[in-house]
């Protein structure tokens, strides 16, 4: 059993702890040992740099390692080589999908339901007509329904198990399948995953850090959705929880404050790498989290020049005109000097000492969106307010 459960891993990452480093570098390890490794990751930029740091550590991306986005993943190995089990015709390809394609001014158009009276799946659901393009909405549920349809009986050792056909050539392939930014997977993504836990040949971690969930993988209404959802889904799926809490990016000071975003949610307290000693003299003379009154914006700009972070194009556009500025979801990934943030009303609330606000949504996404701006920076975090701020650590500045 202790066997099966290490071959199952969730390692929640904090912002900057380097996780993306930890994949590359346990496939590389791997490959090392003649042993094969798929990487899957979600957004089109992470899949560049990870092919870039493999082929700048082993001169090119060797064959025992291949990279792939979700997307890309669950056409080509779990829906094209079975399809037949639900679609007659091949799939002609993706069909991005805003919101949910079944909908028309806010009611069902007829004609889509999974399966027709006759109990015979019905393509309408899953793929558009004509072209024949899976809605990237129900991607997922179509990989879950074909690895259904198209489960076979195996035996192992005394006992006999039944798994679907794409996680048993998976196997075949693929020593470990590492799932990348798992926080932005969803509603039946984690059925995928679940399909895939049936196979007991196959290691399966997964990476990410629940805290910066702003996107996901399908404009889904099917649980889980909301960060410890998703947490506790993996839990009942066996996998055994790691964590990654020391930041490489950030002082403590800022790990200490974005630690409060998600207060009493279970996260381990973030530590941090940077060490005062490498820190030059000219950066340690401003160091921590900050509140700026608006009247002083020009003077911080000038003495700083902060990366500017913002909720949308639309934000205080006066402070942004001539400077470096990014959304919030934007900045994603991205690490700067010193920030300054331009904060939304919710998050002024929290910074003057009450969070419910921020809490108030439906998801998770205000507080992360919170989350992720306030750990880009390396030296200094910045928010532009007037009045007093009550959180701890957070300290006035003044010309």
């Amino acid at each position: 059993m202790r066997h099966w459960i290490l071959r199952r891993q969730l390692v929640i990452a904090c912002a900057g702890a380097g996780k993306s480093e930890r994949i590359i570098n346990e496939a590389i390890s791997n490959y090392q040992q003649k042993k094969r490794s798929l990487i899957l990751t979600y957004t089109d930029c992470n899949q560049k740099q990870i092919i870039e740091r493999i082929s700048n550590a082993l001169g090119a991306v060797p064959g025992e390692i291949a990279v792939k986005g979700w997307f890309t993943f669950l056409l080509e190995d779990m829906i094209r080589p079975y399809q037949s089990h639900i679609l007659e015709n091949r799939v002609g390809g993706l069909n991005f999908n805003e919101t949910d394609p079944h909908k028309r001014n806010g009611y069902t158009i007829k004609g889509r339901s999974e399966k027709h009276p006759s109990g015979k799946y019905n393509h309408k659901h899953f793929v558009t007509d004509p072209g024949h393009k899976v809605h990237s909405t129900y991607l997922s549920k179509l990989a879950c329904r074909i690895a259904e349809e198209s489960k076979v009986t195996r035996k192992r050792g005394r006992r006999i198990i039944r798994f679907g056909s794409a996680a048993e050539r998976l196997e075949e392939i693929y020593d470990t399948v590492f799932i990348d930014e798992v926080q932005d997977l969803v509603g039946w993504d984690f059925e995928v995953i679940k399909s895939l836990s049936a196979s007991e040949n196959l290691n399966i971690k997964c990476v990410g850090d629940f805290r910066q969930t702003i996107y996901q993988t399908a404009n889904a209404q099917k649980h889980p959705k909301t960060n410890s959802d998703k947490r506790s889904r993996f839990n009942d799926l066996g996998f055994t929880e790691v964590s990654m809490n020391f930041s490489r990016r950030s002082v403590l000071e800022i790990c200490e404050f974005s630690d409060l975003i998600h207060e009493g949610s279970g996260y381990p307290p973030t530590g941090s790498k940077v060490a005062s000693p490498s820190i030059c003299r000219e950066n340690a003379k401003h160091i921590g989290v900050f509140a700026v009154n608006p009247k002083h914006f020009w003077a911080y700009q000038e003495h700083f020049n902060p990366t500017i972070l913002r909720h949308s194009i639309n934000s205080g556009v006066q402070y942004c005109v001539g400077r470096d500025a990014y959304n919030f979801g934007q900045a994603k990934g991205m690490t700067f000097a010193r920030t300054l943030i331009l904060p939304t009303e919710p998050q002024r609330m929290f910074l003057r000492g009450n969070r419910t606000p921020l809490d108030s949504g439906t998801t998770d996404k205000a507080v992360n969106a919170f989350y992720v701006a306030s750990t880009r920076a390396q030296y200094s975090v910045a928010f532009l307010i007037d009045g007093l701020v009550s959180v701890k650590g957070v300290i006035m500045w003044t010309p």
